[in-house]
Order: C-alpha cells, then structure tokens, then sequence
C-alpha cells in the first residue's frame, strides 16, 4: 500500500506544480516580454512486482519556457530597423519642412532677390529700385544665415541624443552582463534547470537594445549571451560589459564619434536609433549644408564679379555686393587639422576657392602620407577616393591647385607624416554670406564702356555696346591698364574705316589729333555683313582690354566710331541685366546646375529621402509586427487554454488525492483483518 500512497503523492505533486505554472501564466498574462512556461511530466522508475514492472508515479521533470529563439532574433532585427527609419523620418521631415518653407527656405529669396534687379534694371537711375534690391539681397542673407544656424542646431541636437542613446545602451548591456552571471548562477544552484523569468528579462534587455542600436548575438555554453555591435566588437561577453564612449571628434569640432574599447565604430552601424542618428548627421545634414554653402558661394562669387565689371551712380567701379568668399580668416576656416595630429605639428593650412563651377558638395581629407613631412595626398571623406596628391614645397607660403575648384596653401608652419587635415571647401559658406553694401547707390547696375557712331558716317556700320569681360589682373590683385584711372577708359579709342574691308584704331585722348596705339592697330581686316569683334578676349593675349565690342554692316570708308568711358550713364542698365542673367546660368557642378536648379534638386533629393524612409519604416512596422504576432502565437498567453489546463489540472489533483484515499482504506482493512 505504500506504494500506492507514493504513487498518489506524486500526482498531487505534479497536479500542483501544473496549477502552479498556469497560475503563474495566467498572473502575467499581460506582461510585455513574458514567454508562458509549461510543466512537462515524466514517469518515475518502475518498480519490479510481481508479474512485471509496477509503475511509481510520476515527477515534474521541467518547467520548460515555451520560446523560438528564430522569431525571437528576427524581431530584433526588424526592431532595429523600425527604429532606423522611425527616427529618419521624424528628423529629416524636420528639414524637409524648413527647406521647403516659403517664408524660411532659399527659393522665393532667390526668387525676390533677382526679380528686384530685374525691376531695377527698367529703371537703373531709381533709388527705390536700388534699395529694393539691398532689402532683398539682405533676405537672403538672412535665410542662408538661419538655415545654417538651424541645421547647425540640429546637428547639435542629434550628438546630444547620440550621448542619451550611448548611456542607455551601456546600461542595458550591463544589465544583460549581470543576467548572464545571475542565470548561470541560478541553473547551477537548480542542478542545470532553467530560471525562466531571467530568460525572459533578458530578452527584454536585447529587444530594448535593439531599438538603440544594430546588434548581433551568439549563444555561449548553452545559457550566456554574448552580444556583439558594429564591425564585430563585442559589448557583452558572459559576464562582462564593454562601454561605448562618446568622444569628441578628432575632425569635426562640435560632433562626437563612437568607440568600444578604442575601436572607432562610428561608420559601422547601421540599424536602431543610434544608426539613424550618425546616418542623418553624416549623410544628410552634413551634405546639405554643404550644398547650401556651395550655392551661398556660387551666388556670392558670381554677384560680385559680375557687379565689379559695373559702375555705381558716381561712375566708380563696382565694389563686392556680398561678402568676399576668398576672405582671409574664411580661407584658414576651411581647413581643420585633425585633435590627434603630432602635437609638435603647428601648419596652418588655407582653402581658396578659385573655380565655383568645380565645386562639389564634398568634404576632403588631406593626410601627410611621407616619405617627407610635405608629401600629402587628398581624398574624398565620404568614399576615401583619393583626388590629388603632391608636396609642398620649402619656400612659404606654397600652394597646391587641385581640379575641384580650389586651391591649399600652406601658409606657415609644418605638419608630421600621419597628420590628417579636413578640408571643407563649402561647409560654412551660408554662414559667410553677407551683404556688403549698404547704399543703393553703390549698386554697379551699368558699365564702364560706351560706344557711339560718328554722325557724319555714310555707311550702314553699327557698333555694339560693347561687354564687359574683365576689369582686373588674372591674379586679381591690380586693376587692368585701361580701368586704373578712376573714371575713365585708358586710352578711349577711335576706330575708323579706311576701305569697306580695312579700319584702324587710335588713342583717341585728344578727339583733335587722334594718335597710334603702341603697337599701332591699322589698316586691320574686316568682313561686311558679319560681326566683327575688335580685340582679344584671352587675358593673356597682347591687346586684351578687359571688354569687347563688336561691328556690324557695312561701313564705308571715313566712318567712324568711338569707345568711350560710360560718365553719367545712370540710365544704363547692361550691368543689372547681367545679374539677372544670372539666375538661369549654369553656374555650378561643371555647367549642370543654376543657383535656382540646385536648390531645387537639394530639396527634391531630401524629400525624396522622407518619402522612401517612409516606406521603408510603413514596411519595416508590418514586419515587425507580424513578427511579434508570430512568436506572440507561441511565447503568449491564452487565457482560454490556461483555464481549461486548470480544469485539467484540477481533476488531476482530485484524481491523485482519490488515489491516495483508497489506498488508507485499504491500509486500514488490512490492519483491521489481522488485528
């Protein structure tokens, strides 16, 4: 009978351990992350009766987590990119809204800005028209401004929450570290049995870890959990924590950059909250504010030669509209010697931009690469292309002319073989765009030359007005002969036909005797019925004079026509209608692209960004999801089932105690029959 009593002990045992784990579901039913546990019975060792074996019962051999680990790992993985794409959108569609926003974006300022010198050029001698123009050309230095400060703004905010993003993702990586140690602890103590609760606990640190940051994880003897991030570096292993550091970049003053244990792991994440942070700060706010400061220089370089080639309201050549993009702090600025450099390294690098319309959206990284402390070469940050190399020479200040539109110069100092230096040729260049002039006045809306037919001509001749090509030296640092002496043309020439298809042309100071240029221009070939240009237009050519005009027709032979300063020609408006022209010129990306088409692509490129992290975040969620309902079909609860396992159980309990029951009765009849 005894065994008949352990035999209905063992069933109440195993009754109550199944009510208990249904308890236990049914209690946390609705805790996130809770995986339902099942009790899993197993016969006890028979017994040798007689006749065979007699069975003794039955024990809970486990309290079994029911769990997949495969949804389980595909769930972080659409996490982690739910997470990137949720945190794109929410930051890009910020600058998506500010650059399309028509009181705070570039296009109607642009747009203002040359419809008022257009409206300017209709009536050049206005100072309201002229004013007009300052109060436009001061909007847009305002929005260029705000919207680099804005940007700016943003930038800063995102290495804030990089900081955030880090110190959460340290403390879940030593939670996980001390889950690990606490489940390893715990299996030993329950001689190798699962400590369920742990398990799940767990899990809800690396799902959490998930939306921070791309992970990937590996199981280790059977129960510890390693985690690795970016290229492989380990943030967990067993029992142990590495911390990812925040530290100050080395290239870019104000942004941070990630480490684990020394290791710079900021170009390789990808996924989570962490990866759409360094993805926007890099690949998007840093090349938009690079494009705008190409099209603030684009705009600022182009106004301003274009307004040097003018003249004002007193005759004088035209002085920058807007700030010189060449300015000497603003060159050294472009330039930003790397925080680990040698520290004896103290070069001074500067950036001048020589050609706009070679300009690229593009930061460069110039690195001494020896075998001299002077030998360099220069590749694209983005990508490591590798666009230029060279030495600097002994003698400085030494320049190096590259083929994107700029030059570097070392202007004093050395550098050590390994130091790096990051060039940003446009990065600020909306930060530097400002006005210069504050008259109207000073707006050079005519030009300097003036043409004009001599009455007593009998033939049908006609000259142009004449276009303005240069007004100083190819090195920009003197004024051309024929412009050097203020209101005037140096000299103002006569030309005069001396056949149908011959003319000279005089120094025509004195009107009263016209004398020889030196060299002399005469008896020079000309083509009725065609244009026919009077002087060179390569600087470099002997007789080049910084304009061209042309004649037209068919003169006859005493014709004459004369090139003359423009004195008083506030009525001129050659000059203001070639700062209109402007706006449609393709002035940038080697001719593909106006001042207004970049824009325009900038803003069309970033709201294309939005509108597809959209999807991808639309279907990374309905992935997600499905996933979640998927392992939720295994690891949930379902309160119906757990009832009906509690009836189960129940009648099970009932059942064992029933056994239990017959067996002291008849214990009891036994003693009863031999007593």
């Amino acid at each position: 009978m005894a065994d008949l009593l352990e035999i209905g002990t063992s069933g109440l045992l195993a009754s109550q351990a199944g009510i208990a784990t249904a308890g236990h579901n049914i209690a946390n039913a609705n805790v996130e992350g809770y995986s339902r546990q099942e009790a899993i019975y197993a016969s006890q060792i028979p017994q040798r009766g007689a006749g065979g074996f007699i069975g003794s019962g039955v024990i809970t051999s486990e309290i079994r987590r029911v769990s997949d680990s495969f949804l389980a790992n595909q769930l972080r993985a659409d996490t982690e990119q739910y997470a990137k794409f949720e945190t794109f959108v929410g930051f890009v569609s910020q600058l998506e809204a500010l650059l399309a926003n028509e009181s705070a974006g570039l296009a109607s300022g642009l747009q203002g800005f040359f419809a008022s010198l257009q409206a300017a050029s209709d009536d050049p001698a206005s100072i309201t028209a002229r004013q007009q123009i300052l109060g436009e050309a001061s909007n847009l230095q305002n929005r260029f401004n705000t919207l680099y400060n804005k940007i700016e703004s943003q930038t800063l905010s995102i290495n804030e929450q990089i900081g955030t993003a880090v110190q959460q993702i340290n403390g879940i990586a030593e939670g996980i570290a001390e889950l690990n140690q606490k489940i390893t602890l715990a299996k030993g103590q329950a001689g190798g049995a699962e400590p369920n609760d742990l398990l799940d606990t767990r899990d809800i640190l690396l799902n959490q870890l998930s939306e921070l940051i791309a992970v990937s994880t590996s199981t280790q003897d059977g129960d510890t959990i390693n985690v690795f991030v970016g290229k492989g570096q380990s943030l967990v292993l067993g029992g142990q924590a590495t911390r990812i550091n925040a530290v100050p970049s080395s290239t870019r003053a104000g942004e941070v950059d990630l480490e684990v244990g020394g290791t710079d792991i900021s170009t390789g994440l990808d996924g989570g909250t962490l990866g759409a942070l360094l993805t926007i700060r890099q690949q998007v706010l840093a090349p938009t504010q690079n494009t705008l400061g190409q099209l603030a220089i684009g705009l600022a370089d182009s106004v301003n030669k274009q307004q040097q080639l003018g003249t004002d309201l007193f005759d004088r050549l035209g002085l920058n509209l807007f700030a010189d993009i060449n300015e000497k702090t603003t060159t050294i600025a472009r330039a930003l010697p790397s925080r680990e450099n040698d520290r004896d390294s103290n070069g001074i690098l500067s950036v001048t931009i020589n050609d706009v319309s070679k300009l690229r959206s593009e930061d460069y990284v110039l690195e001494f690469i020896g075998p001299t402390a002077q030998d360099f070469s220069l590749a694209v940050e983005s990508t490591g292309e590798r666009v230029a190399s060279g030495v600097f020479g002994g003698s400085l200040p030494d320049s190096f002319f590259t083929d994107l539109g700029f030059n570097v110069t070392l202007e004093s100092g050395s550098f050590t073989i390994g130091d790096k230096v990051v060039i940003q040729p446009t990065r600020k260049g909306a930060q530097d765009f400002a006005l210069q002039i504050e008259r109207p006045e000073g707006l050079a809306l005519g030009q300097p030359v003036r043409t004009s037919t001599v009455v007593h001509n009998t033939g049908t001749g006609s000259i142009s007005s004449g276009s303005m090509i240069a007004v100083r030296t190819t090195d920009n640092t003197a004024l051309l002969p024929t412009f050097a002496t203020a209101e005037e043309i140096s000299p103002p020439l006569l030309v005069r036909f001396t056949s149908p298809t011959s003319y000279s042309i005089f120094d025509n100071s004195n009107p009263n005797a016209p004398t020889d240029l030196v060299p002399p221009q005469r008896n020079l070939n000309f083509v009725p019925g065609t244009e026919n240009e009077l002087f060179p237009t390569d600087p470099l050519e002997l007789g080049f004079r910084g304009y061209q005009v042309a004649i037209n027709g068919a003169p006859l032979a005493g014709d004459e026509f004369n090139i003359d300063f423009n004195s008083s020609g506030v009525g001129d408006n050659r000059n203001a209608l070639e700062m209109v022209s402007l706006q449609v010129e393709s002035l940038l990306n080697r001719g593909s692209n106006s001042l207004t088409n970049l824009y325009s692509s900038l803003v069309q490129d970033i709201a294309s960004q939005v509108g597809q992290a959209k999807i991808d975040r639309d279907a990374a969620e309905s992935l997600r999801v499905q996933t979640q309902n998927s392992l939720n079909s295994i690891t949930g609860v379902n309160l119906d089932e757990e009832a009906a396992r509690l009836i189960q159980l129940e009648q099970a309990y009932n059942a064992s105690a029933q056994v239990i029951s017959v067996g002291r009765q008849l214990f009891d009849t036994l003693l009863n029959a031999v007593g």
